[in-house]
């Protein structure tokens, strides 16, 4: 199921806030890739087991033991837009600030909130090894994550039909949200802002009536 522009918007704030929740509160200041796949599996499954739509990734088993190829990709773009550093993720200044000008997202969905930080509380101090052996024995489809053949799908969005609670965001809140966080928005920033040192000076239709 392709994600919608509303959803990967959504999917990469939180991305965002749950490396943000582990170094602020567990001092971790990057987290590896295999990690990154176990903490927003448990942070999504803890969601859709509450019937509640806000993550939208899609995961399937494999070694590690999941894996999301929509996360893969949005990890790349973010650390692109230097939201992130990677390989191993850190938080860089710029998704400080995100965070913190849409800091009224969080307030406005705190059940949200309060489960993500359940999970990433358990989950973030654990050794990457140690989360990985955990993760293979969670029981699933009348065996284990482990067991299950490569490929399996495990975790899918929750359509909105079936959710009980949906999150909370304004429409403005999502359109500023997405000029923020959409990569073919930041090409076109940075473009203009290249133009503008070099003296061009370029109408907000010109840099962005495409995207109209």
């Amino acid at each position: 199921m392709v994600r919608t522009n509303q959803e990967k918007t959504v999917d990469r704030l939180l991305t965002l806030y749950i490396i943000h929740r582990c170094r602020t509160k567990h001092g971790l200041s990057c987290i590896s890739k295999t990690k990154m796949h176990k903490l927003l599996f448990y942070a999504q499954k803890t969601l859709i087991d509450n019937k509640i739509k806000a993550m939208s990734y899609s995961f399937v088993k494999v070694l590690h033991p999941t894996f999301s190829s929509e996360l893969r990709s949005d990890l790349t773009d973010l650390t692109e837009q230097g939201f992130l550093n990677g390989d191993y993720y850190r938080e860089q200044e710029k998704a400080e600030r995100v965070l913190k000008d849409f800091q009224g997202i969080f307030d406005n969905n705190s059940l949200i909130k309060l489960l993500i930080d359940r999970e990433i509380d358990q989950y973030a101090p654990m050794e990457t090894s140690v989360l990985v052996a955990k993760t293979k024995k969670v029981p699933w489809q009348g065996k284990t994550i482990g067991a299950l053949k490569k490929g399996t799908p495990l975790l899918s969005p929750l359509k909105p039909q079936n959710a009980s609670i949906s999150l909370n965001i304004s429409e403005e809140d999502l359109e500023q949200l997405e000029i923020c966080l959409s990569p073919i928005v930041a090409e076109k920033m940075e473009q203009a802002d290249k133009d503008l040192q070099r003296g061009k000076r370029l109408t907000y239709a010109e840099v962005f009536g495409n995207l109209c």
